[in-house]
């Protein structure tokens, strides 16, 4: 009985997530958020929880309130430090904020995460670059390559 209930709940979480984003892709984003919250609230599972929240941070997002669109993504970060998807966006933001230090934390804990991730190593070239450490960007850059990434050859080129 005991894994019945544990299935019936897992389904239940994913038919939560799933309703989620139906909301999210017909732009209800308040819906789709207390769906998400909804999700977080009654799991224990890190990896669905911090995909809810990541959501809920994307969902913010979306609405412009990127206050608490970081906010999420630190909390997605926190509960699941693998949260590929929320260090990317966190990164990304850092980045365009020009907030470099902070940007090339995040990336580098990316590329930790998932030593696979062409976007990362991409990402670190680039903040490499902007930061003036022209060795270090090469080699990220290069990486970037290596897994796949064909823009990166074109900064490449630049700096070399």
């Amino acid at each position: 009985f005991l894994f019945l209930g544990l299935m019936f709940v897992s389904c239940a979480q994913q038919d939560n997530l799933s309703v989620a984003v139906e909301m999210m892709k017909n732009k209800q984003y308040d819906s789709a958020i207390e769906m998400f919250n909804k999700v977080v609230s009654q799991t224990n599972d890190k990896d669905i929880k911090s995909n809810a929240l990541y959501n809920i941070g994307l969902c913010y997002g979306l609405k412009e309130d990127y206050e608490k669109e970081i906010e999420y993504y630190k909390k997605a970060i926190e509960e699941y430090s693998s949260c590929q998807p929320a260090l990317y966006e966190l990164g990304m933001i850092y980045y365009k904020d020009k907030d470099l230090d902070n940007s090339l934390k995040v990336f580098e804990q990316l590329v930790e995460v998932n030593p696979e991730h062409e976007g990362a190593y991409y990402m670190v070239g680039v903040v490499q670059n902007d930061l003036g450490n022209k060795e270090d960007a090469i080699i990220n850059l290069q990486k970037a390559f290596d897994l796949g990434m064909t823009d990166a050859a074109e900064l490449l080129n630049k700096i070399k």
